[in-house]
């Protein structure tokens, strides 16, 4: 009787496993099939654009509007490095245009020119200063090669963060490699993939008590400013850690300025805040985005500021709800997916920031159901991020479709707060049986 009761007791804790490992695979074969079609796509893009030989350079790429900031931060004119007319003229110029050709009186915000630009604060476009010692065209190919490099670094730093748990690592790190967002940061010489190494490494800084290093690390971040949310959304319910986290930002973000000059702040804030409304109100701005203001300009056919502003009060409401009840990791992964809702300057190489949320949240201890709505939102997500070139292209040509990733995003926000909804009108028992997540502890230990 006891080996028949072993017996049915290993029966009922293998065949459990072996679903799961089967719905794994059929994962990995989805991701690996998406990957494939996106790499050879990517692939010929890059080649296109590197072998144009006509004005503009790079026609498809945003690596000529960095390596130009890159150039004019370090020149006699980087009092001007934020001075939208200059940005534009020295963006032409790398780009193989004879500046003389540009007439004097030309409007930088002109349907010819508004897409010339960068957004980055100075201490960013130093960092990328060195290439502009090679030509555009080989500092693009040296640029493709850094994002490469760092992609292994995100694979090892997610696994890291889920602790190596199979099959989440494994299934991460094959949907980095079917996950559209990548190829945009890697076409583009887009930062969203340092950005995402930068949060992953900060967050295991955090749960592991190195709060100098997390400080540090979250600070980067801001090479993309509202990137910066999230990290300060968990910095804030600590006074030791938001102080290091301020120091950080103003040694990283705001010292550098000294280097260009104070009227580059104020250059600096009106180019920021310029686009922030073209976002909101330019229907081709709008268009381009996966967020509240895209989904809005895709359904409606137009741009619809008021119905981003109306989501994103709701969208912000319900972070507020997780932030008040929730842990460092859930706050900064429920972040991420407000940021990506709700800030209106994003495009779809941001969404490589789903990447270290993901693996913040499969890394928590959670209840059957509570796990399973987690899933079922990233893959929707995923599936709808990849699926957003073809609801661009019929926006296009009907006048509207629906951006299902950015519904997949919603939902998930509702998901994550509704189970704090939940927590205390359930009994414990059941919360944790069927719902729960439990925070990993973090380390107290000294900054450093």
């Amino acid at each position: 009787m006891t080996d028949l009761a072993l017996d049915d007791s290993a029966a009922s804790t293998l065949w459990p496993r072996l679903a799961i490992w089967a719905g794994a695979l059929a994962l990995a074969i989805f991701f690996l099939s998406e990957g494939i079609g996106l790499t050879q796509k990517t692939s010929d893009e890059i080649e296109y654009d590197y072998e144009y030989a006509e004005f503009p350079a790079l026609p498809e790429s945003d690596f000529a509007m960095f390596y130009a900031g890159a150039a004019l931060v370090t020149s006699a004119e980087r009092a001007n490095v934020y001075d939208k007319r200059t940005i534009v003229l020295n963006i032409y110029e790398e780009r193989g245009w004879d500046r003389s050709l540009i007439p004097a009186d030309f409007d930088p915000d002109g349907p010819d020119y508004v897409w010339q630009r960068y957004y980055n604060p100075p201490f960013f476009l130093l960092a990328l200063s060195p290439l502009t010692s090679l030509d555009l065209h080989t500092a693009f190919l040296v640029s493709i090669g850094a994002n490469v490099i760092l992609l292994i670094l995100l694979a090892v730093l997610l696994g890291a963060v889920l602790r190596w748990r199979q099959p989440q690592t494994l299934l991460l790190a094959v949907a980095i490699f079917g996950f559209s967002p990548i190829y945009f940061a890697l076409h583009h010489g887009q930062p969203t993939i340092l950005l995402a190494c930068l949060m992953a490494g900060g967050y295991l800084a955090l749960r592991n008590g190195r709060h100098l290093i997390a400080a540090g690390l979250l600070a980067t971040t801001g090479l993309k400013p509202h990137w910066l949310f999230p990290a300060a959304a968990v910095m804030v319910k600590d006074k030791r850690l938001l102080a290091l986290f301020v120091a950080a930002c103003f040694l990283l973000l705001a010292l550098p300025f000294a280097l260009v000059g104070p009227g580059a702040v104020f250059d600096y804030v009106a180019l920021v805040t310029s686009r922030g409304e073209s976002d909101l109100t330019d229907s081709s701005y709008s268009g381009a985005l996966l967020r509240w203001t895209g989904f809005f300009r895709a359904l409606a056919g137009e741009p619809r500021p008021e119905l981003w502003l109306i989501a994103s009060i709701g969208t912000v409401a319900l972070f507020a709800l997780v932030w008040w009840r929730s842990g460092q990791g859930m706050t900064m992964a429920a972040g991420v997916v407000t940021t990506l809702l709700v800030v209106p300057h994003s495009h779809p190489q941001d969404w490589v920031l789903l990447l270290p949320a993901a693996a913040i949240l499969l890394s928590l201890d959670w209840g059957r159901i509570g796990l399973a709505g987690v899933s079922i939102g990233l893959l929707a997500i995923f599936v709808g991020a990849n699926q957003w070139p073809e609801a661009q292209r019929a926006m296009d040509r009907d006048g509207s479709a629906v951006y299902w990733v950015t519904l997949a995003a919603a939902g998930l926000l509702v998901w994550l707060a509704g189970l704090e909804l939940a927590k205390g009108r359930l009994p414990q028992s059941v919360w944790w049986r069927w719902n729960g997540v439990q925070e990993p502890a973090t380390v107290n230990a000294d900054a450093g």
